[in-house]
Order: structure tokens, then sequence, then C-alpha cells
């Protein structure tokens, strides 16, 4: 279920930061936001994705968005990503989210052992979850690593072929310092077996995403497991391989909040909106203006998605001021969205209160989302998620 080629994103010239880019719905067609949509109050139920839901995520290949056409990605520009990963979250918030974490956690194929990457994304249903907490130790040892920690929030886990997680390294128990005097940090690639999902993700929204944590008690892994996620590391030359991982990031979870807005404005528009204010309706000009105020955010933020793209596509390290306009940019949109929510939930009444709404899911699935740390907290260079 490919979408049309008039709505193929990867070639179309970027507006300017006046002009918001094209409502999501151009990004997917209409059977696939039907099939998302269908299945989300199932999804919610059983606290996973469903069948269907994930085998359109499998058939259109989601997951593997941020992978070039050598392992089976569609080699897609980082703008191009965006929008897709913004319309999947305004089809069915869980669906886009699992696909932008886990898909992010693909991305980091450019960064691993090709060969190592080439077995791990031969399996066609190939799904990495994973957690950007550093909250594990590697030892380094002759042959390799040994790994224990425990790691929370790694969405999608339920349907993931392999992990990556985040460890502080320690050599003869003595953690390693860079020169900068920062603890020397790597990333793992865990298979099944080598780890063990501990159910407990009992949060309002995001139900469906299975946002369960993962532990490792004494896992073994040769050396080629680990690696670092900077460009410098980088084993692939495709640009987006170039993007920092930090604004990479920041801007496809800030896309899921934009995603989400949009569909809330959607369903305020359709559920209570109105003409005039009469009989606590939202009034229209009301409506109007919060339309064009997150506007203005989401072109601002693929503005500077564009501008990254630029620099990253003439092999050039993006400037610090880029990688803190990522930063700005994903947390401006993040407090425009949330004084929006504020500002408009209240004209729906007990009609979105009721959880087995669009907009209660929507509500809840925003507000669940923008915890995430990236939205709370500015962006370096390096910075893990």
């Amino acid at each position: 279920m490919r979408r049309p080629d008039a709505t193929d994103t990867t070639s179309q010239p970027m507006e300017s930061p006046s002009s918001p880019p094209p409502h999501p719905e151009t990004c997917l067609p209409a059977p696939a936001v039907a099939i998302l949509r269908d299945a989300a109050a199932e999804a919610e139920r059983a606290a996973c994705l469903q069948p269907a839901q994930l085998r359109l995520v499998h058939d259109e290949r989601w997951l593997r968005i941020a992978l070039p056409p050598a392992l089976g990605g569609p080699g897609l520009d980082l703008p191009a990503l965006l929008r897709l990963e913004e319309a999947l979250a305004w089809a069915d918030g869980s669906t886009g989210w699992v696909v932008t974490l886990c898909a992010g956690a693909a991305w980091f194929a450019g960064f691993l052992d090709p060969a190592l990457a080439a077995r791990v994304f031969a399996d066609a249903h190939a799904c990495i979850a994973g957690s950007g907490a550093t909250s594990g130790e590697a030892e380094a040892t002759a042959s390799g690593w040994r790994l224990r920690g425990r790691w929370r929030y790694a969405s999608g886990i339920e349907h993931a072929t392999a992990v990556t997680a985040n460890c502080r390294v320690l050599r003869n128990g003595v953690p390693l310092r860079d020169a900068r005097g920062e603890p020397v940090i790597r990333a793992f690639l865990l298979e099944p077996g080598e780890y063990r999902v501990e159910r407990e993700w009992h949060a309002m929204g995001m139900v469906a995403t299975g946002s369960h944590a993962f532990a490792v008690d004494d896992a073994r892994l040769p050396a080629e497991r680990g690696f670092a996620i900077e460009a410098a590391a980088a084993v692939r030359d495709e640009p987006l391989y170039r993007v920092p991982f930090a604004a990479f990031a920041a801007l496809t979870l800030a896309v899921n909040l934009a995603g989400l807005t949009v569909r809330f404005l959607d369903l305020c528009a359709a559920s209570f909106g109105s003409r005039d204010s009469a009989r606590g309706n939202v009034p229209r000009r009301q409506l109007d203006a919060a339309r064009d105020g997150f506007g203005r955010q989401r072109a601002r933020l693929y503005a500077n998605a564009e501008a990254l793209w630029r620099a990253c596509m003439a092999d050039r390290v993006p400037p610090d001021a880029l990688l803190a306009e990522a930063g700005a940019a994903s947390a401006a949109l993040a407090g425009r969205a949330r004084a929006l929510f504020a500002e408009l939930y209240p004209y729906g009444g007990l009609r979105a209160a009721d959880t087995r709404s669009p907009v209660n899911r929507v509500w809840r699935d925003f507000h669940t989302a923008s915890q995430h740390a990236l939205f709370t907290r500015p962006v370096s260079r390096d910075a893990g998620a």
C-alpha cells in the first residue's frame, strides 16, 4: 500500500518557515489510515499493536525508513522521513511511536559492524527496540564484552528481533573516561536469549506501544556488538548517518507530537467546533488561531530539518547553531502543543473524557509522549535519547 507518487515528499522543495508543511493526510493513503485506526481500540485493550497494524508496518517496510536501499530501506531524505513519521502519529499514536523508536534503532545500522547489520536486517520482520538511557555496565574483556543492567521504556519490545542498550564502559571494574573526563558510553546490540522482557508498562496513553523494560544479568558479547553513535564512528557514507544523533532524536520525536496535535485539532473541528462561542463549543476563530500558531511551529521544525539535511548532503559537519535550533524548535513545538491541548480540551465536555473516544485517546497519547526527557532538556551534539 505505497503512497501515491503525487505525495512523494522525497524530492519536493521545503516550504519557507512561514508556510506550514502539508497536512499529514497527504503522506498516507486512506486505506492505511483506516487499518491503523480501526485496530486502535483493540490495541489499547490488548496493550500491544494488533496483527493488522503489524502486517501493514512490515508490508510498507516502515521499520526500515531510516535504512539505505542496501539494507532494504527506501533511502529517504530527512524531511521525507519526518513527514512520514508525523503522518503515522496522526493516524495512530501508538503505531507512530513504535515505528519512530524502532526505525530510529534500525538507523544504528550505520554504526554497526557491516556483517552484523547485514545479518540482522536479512530478516524481513526485523524490529529493533531499545533504550537510550545509560543504565547498564559493559566490562571490556579479551574477547569482547560482559554486560549487565536494566533499561526501561523500550517501545515495541514485544515485537523485537533485537534490542539496543547504552552502557558505561569498565575495564577491570573501573569506569573508563574520555579525554574530557566524561564517562565512556557505548551502545550494544543484544539478540533474543541475551535479555529478558519485564512487562511493566502501565502508562495512561501510548498504551499499545508496549514500552516495557528489559534486563540483562550477565551477557557475554563478541566485540562487534559494541558501537559508538556519533558521526565520526559511522561505517556507512549515506548522508543520513551524518545527522548528529541528538538532532535526529529530537526531530523524530517532535514530529510524533506534531502528528498527535494535528489529529487533536482535526477532532476538535469535527467533534465540538462551531462558528461561534455559544453553548460551550470552541469558537471557530479560536480554533483557527490555534491551527495557525501550531502551523508556524511545524514550519520552524521542518525548516531546521531541511537546513540540517542540506549540510549533511554537502558532506559538512552541521554547525552548532543548527543543532541548537533542532532542540529549540522541538521544545517550542512541544510547549505550544501543550498549551493548545490545555486551551481546547475543556470544550470537549464529557465526550472528550470518555476513554473510548478518539479525542480522549489522542489526549492521553500526547500527554504520555510529551513526558519524554528530550522535551525537557537541551540538545547537545552527542547526547543520547
